[in-house]
């Protein structure tokens, strides 16, 4: 049996004021403009006119955090009610997903480290791999076991592909390029397996969740984990298809 991870389920306005500040940072060293786009202005028109014409440098920090502390306030029962239910799903799931999750990687022991999830107003689920922490949505009935699920398999899918095939991903980049899109189709097309897809139960399908610029690759990484059924199949093809993507 695999070391199990602990996970926490939490709320944190403070956590989740340092996310929306971490990709304001982040935009100046990676193209994330698109999920800033989706995951905080779209939600939230009102913030992007708090930061007009500022930048993560000389961001207003108690504005944006006192505009987080409002949300915070005023949609306190609703927030608390579906991180009740998200616990809830998660305590009757945990056991199955586990599972799940040492038969795919062998028995491989996850990371070990305390998991921490929080519960988040935004519109976009980033996880922290060095810290082993993710944010999942706050309304009930909503996605959120799914996304917990999902930001948990990258923890174990990124150490198991890093310690079994470090020569194709030890110099690799986790948040972008072949590495992240793997990890990405993997969580896409495993979740939607019968195992786990019982167990979330999320609407909608394997293409719906998928990246917009993954779904043309979909199919062949479906395909080749129903062909397989192998965790080391799939990377070191995977891989291989990636190398290769501008002829696919």
């Amino acid at each position: 049996m695999s070391r199990e991870p602990n996970l926490n389920l939490i709320k944190s306005k403070e956590r989740d004021f340092e996310v929306f500040k971490s990709f304001l940072q982040t935009v100046k060293v990676l193209d994330v403009e698109r999920e800033i786009k989706l995951g905080f202005y779209e939600p939230y028109p009102k913030l992007k006119d708090i930061l007009k014409e500022k930048n993560g440098e000389d961001m207003p920090e108690k504005e944006v955090f006192n505009f987080v502390k409002d949300i915070y306030e005023k949609k306190e029962d609703e927030i608390d009610a579906g991180l009740k239910e998200t616990k809830k799903r998660w305590k009757d799931h945990r056991g199955d997903f586990l599972k799940e999750t040492s038969r795919i990687f062998k028995g491989h022991f996850w990371p070990e480290g305390k998991y921490n999830g929080y519960v988040s107003i935004w519109g976009i689920f980033p996880r922290y791999l060095n810290v082993k922490e993710f944010t999942f949505p706050y309304k009930k009935d909503s996605c959120s076991l799914y996304v917990v699920m999902h930001e948990m398999l990258h923890f174990i899918f990124y150490d198991y592909a890093l310690k079994k095939h470090p020569e194709k991903f030890k110099n690799l980049d986790t948040r972008r390029g072949l590495f992240w899109d793997l990890s990405e189709i993997f969580n896409t097309v495993i979740l939607f397996t019968p195992g786990f897809f019982k167990l979330h139960n999320r609407a909608g399908d394997s293409l719906e969740a998928a990246y917009s610029e993954h779904k043309k690759h979909l199919e062949y990484f479906k395909n080749l984990w129903e062909k397989e059924k192998d965790i080391d199949i799939w990377l070191t093809k995977g891989h291989e298809y990636y190398k290769n993507r501008d002829k696919n």
